[in-house]
């Protein structure tokens, strides 16, 4: 469970912070028995050289092939200006390896990382993980400021800052460039509130709000430039859709999805419906019924990443399950089901 990871690796966190010189946690924290988890198995960069382990950090593709990493916390403590002087990073297959570029004017974790339409990246709230490897109840303070990100020079400037801090929130770029933030872990509750970032004047604006408190849901682009948002991470509404208009700004429920929480994917399919994977279950939404239908049945999958092919199949990373199973699959629409992939 969550419980035993957290215990475990503050307990071995505690125990290496008193070394002089604290070593990545990485291959200790893959050998903690008894932790049948989707955080013990990860795929490794190509080369280790600079590179230190990190934990809730945001990371993807933000120009050509290059993955940028940005934020989180070592295994080994908190990530700060000081001891992650290589961090954030960027990774290029040509030459392979990561090489480092400018460090974010404050360490956060829960973040989120937004690619730009014009290549910077944008990053907004999240919190500073002080205590308890970052859990936003327990120590630590939530940020309201937000930063940007310039692949060509790899330097920070600030952004605007958010009325109100938050953590875990969701933040989808719209179709026009504007970015919507919402939900999220503020100071003292989960937050149902939601805001608006606008390019042309870099300052976030209010909208509507959600009918659930949520934070760690999902927030799916659709087709016709509204948003899909599902999940959350303690309270009872994780599966009560939601679908924000931006032409009224208002949140309205779109469906239940009983038993839904989090850690799942939501990816927009072709015909603009959704694939959503949760644990051993999978489900379409479609948005001009605002309907759940089943499809297929994957194996246990929980905080996997996904990613929707050229041809129209969805490849899943970081499934698990019990003997046999596969760290990926892929689901085929023409058939509804999932299969092993190599």
């Amino acid at each position: 469970t969550m419980n035993d990871l957290d215990t475990s690796l503050r307990a071995t966190y505690q125990a290496r912070s008193q070394s002089p010189e604290p070593p990545s946690l990485l291959d200790e924290v893959l050998a903690i028995p008894d932790l049948d988890i989707p955080h013990q198995r990860q795929w490794l960069p190509p080369t280790t050289g600079g590179f230190q382990s990190m934990f809730s950090a945001t990371k993807f593709a933000v120009a050509g092939a290059i993955v940028a990493l940005f934020g989180g916390f070592l295994l080994a403590g908190v990530l700060t200006q000081q001891d992650g002087e290589n961090l954030p990073a960027a990774v290029s297959p040509e030459p392979e390896g990561f090489t480092p570029t400018g460090s974010l004017e404050v360490a956060r974790s829960g973040h989120s990382a937004t690619l730009l339409p014009d290549g910077r990246v944008m990053v907004i709230g999240g919190g500073d993980p002080i205590r308890d490897l970052g859990s936003p109840f327990n120590g630590g303070s939530r940020l309201s400021s937000s930063e940007i990100w310039s692949p060509e020079d790899g330097i920070w400037t600030a952004g605007g800052s958010l009325s109100e801090a938050r953590w875990g929130h969701s933040a989808t770029l719209l179709p026009d460039g504007r970015i919507l933030v919402a939900g999220g872990i503020g100071e003292d509750e989960v937050l149902t509130t939601a805001v608006v970032w606008d390019p042309t004047t870099g300052t976030f604006g209010p909208t509507g709000s959600l009918a659930e408190r949520r934070e760690y849901h999902t927030a799916t682009l659709l087709s016709d430039g509204r948003v899909f948002i599902l999940g959350d991470v303690a309270g009872a509404g994780g599966g009560i859709a939601e679908v924000w208009d931006p032409a009224t700004g208002i949140f309205e429920v779109a469906g239940r999805l009983p038993g839904l929480r989090w850690g799942h994917s939501a990816t927009r399919l072709p015909d603009g419906r959704v694939l959503i994977v949760n644990l051993e279950s999978a489900w379409l939404w479609d948005p001009a019924t605002e309907a759940f239908e089943r499809t297929g049945t994957p194996s246990y999958a929980f905080e996997h990443t996904v990613t929707l092919l050229p041809d129209g199949r969805v490849l899943m990373v970081g499934v698990f399950g019990g003997e046999g199973s596969s760290n990926a699959e892929m689901w085929d629409p023409s058939t509804g089901l999932f299969s092993a992939t190599e």
